[in-house]
């Protein structure tokens, strides 16, 4: 890689760190208004392949879709390097929170043998949290605060 991708890189990574605190405020402060209590993101990707499935649930009721309301989420656009607002529904944005965290902690997490986990926005609590499992022989599964 040249200093000038690095630089570029580094800075599409520190965007998508500023972004994240925010837009988990704004998915946090969606899903309370919904009555939603937790959601849950599965993903998956290998061979540059990627794959993420959301459940929500309210109290003690699993829901299979999170409730179609639109939210302001702020994505950094790599040729840009610096965030943009968009409408996007809840569900994207959820989704769209969880690619990005992969994208800041685990750079290249679809590549190759890729990895697996899951991605838990917690509603009562406001935390979220990665549990990040790469398939590589002899690795453990890594939980990052959000």
């Amino acid at each position: 890689m040249t200093d000038a991708h690095d630089r570029q890189l580094q800075r599409f990574l520190t965007s998508l760190a500023l972004c994240r605190p925010l837009n988990r405020d704004i998915i946090f402060d969606a899903l309370a208004e919904c009555g939603i209590d937790q959601v849950t993101v599965a993903f998956d990707g290998h061979d540059n392949r990627t794959s993420l499935s959301s459940r929500a649930r309210r109290g003690s009721i699993d829901l299979v879709r999170v409730p179609d309301v639109t939210v302001d989420f702020y994505a950094v656009v790599s040729v840009a390097e610096y965030p943009i607002a968009a409408h996007r529904p809840l569900a994207d944005a959820i989704d769209g929170f969880a690619y990005d965290a992969l994208s800041e902690f685990h750079i290249g997490w679809q590549d190759g043998p890729g990895a697996r986990g899951t991605v838990r926005l917690d509603v009562l609590q406001r935390r979220a949290s990665m549990t990040f499992t790469a398939r590589q022989p002899g690795t453990h599964p890594v939980t990052t605060n959000l």
